[in-house]
């Protein structure tokens, strides 16, 4: 009989094969006696299962035939997924040696259905590379305190499968899938924890016209969530003008983040500051432009 794995690990994947490597070799060094499942769901213009399967052989490649969110990639991949846990990780981060270890011993006793972990800054001499990492995982860093969380990263996320499939799975938006995927478990009634230990390492965007690119894609999706759902921050999508006004709050919002983490990231954020408020500026220009932007279903 065919052995069921301990945990499947689901990886959404698009174009971006170096990164992707990086991250499985991280898995496959894993310091751990379990049974583990890797999944990569593949969206990329050329079908890259060959490639994979040649340098690792144990892990199963779904193709896609069109580009998808990350969001419902990860799904495709839980619904051929065998493990009773699955983890999350995206193709441009690596795992720390004990990743899968801390996330078994974390959910051992069943306490909490969902767990996520931090995310560390894999370039942080280069500056694009950290404005884009305090904007985004300011609230993830590794001086966190462990604790009973609202929103843990998609990046760096396990739950029970049977869970995940009750609440839905990750909803089909462009980006914040995450944050609907929490708030959902949260509306169950279902507790979800932040560990520090499990951690991951995020390598950010170094050039600056494509981290601006993606500043603009998450403003659009940004706004698309506020306005179908009730998450923090959606009176913002009610008035088109209230998208001049976001750079500014999200100063604060990055700032406070930050700095309650670690305190010692003030002279690098007043370094960077430039950078990532020009970021914030584009974030809110796609804010703007999500109020005219029709949904897309699945694709991106």
């Amino acid at each position: 009989m065919e052995q069921v794995p301990d945990i499947s690990i689901v990886i959404p994947h698009f174009n971006d094969v170096d990164h992707l490597f990086r991250c499985l070799a991280s898995l496959e060094k894993q310091k751990t006696g379990t049974h583990v499942e890797i999944i990569v769901v593949d969206s990329s213009d050329r079908d890259i299962t060959e490639w994979v399967q040649k340098r690792f052989p144990s892990v199963s490649v779904l193709h896609l035939h069109r580009r998808t969110f990350p969001g419902v990639a990860r799904n495709i991949g839980v619904q051929h997924s065998k493990g009773d846990i699955v983890a999350f990780i995206d193709a441009d981060c690596v795992a720390d040696g004990e990743w899968i270890q801390r996330i078994l011993e974390s959910m051992k006793n069943g306490e909490y259905v969902a767990i996520g972990g931090s995310v560390e800054n894999g370039l942080p001499k280069h500056p694009i590379a950290t404005a884009e990492y305090f904007i985004e995982f300011g609230e993830f860093m590794p001086s966190r305190k462990s604790g009973i969380a609202d929103l843990i990263p998609s990046c760096n996320m396990a739950v029970r499968k049977d869970v995940f499939k009750k609440v839905g799975g990750f909803p089909s938006l462009i980006t914040s899938e995450d944050v609907l995927f929490c708030l959902s478990l949260r509306k169950h009634n279902y507790q979800i924890f932040f560990d520090p230990s499990i951690r991951i390492t995020h390598f950010n965007r170094t050039v600056l016209r494509k981290m601006l690119h993606k500043q603009r894609e998450l403003g659009i999706g940004a706004c698309q969530l506020r306005k179908r759902f009730a998450v923090k921050g959606h009176w913002l999508a009610k008035f088109k003008i209230s998208a001049f006004a976001i750079p500014f709050l999200r100063i604060y919002t990055v700032v406070r983040k930050v700095l309650r983490n670690n305190f010692s990231c003030l002279p690098k954020l007043m370094w960077t500051f430039p950078i990532w408020f020009l970021a914030l500026v584009w974030y809110s220009y796609g804010f703007w432009q999500g109020h005219s932007t029709p949904q897309k279903g699945d694709l991106l």
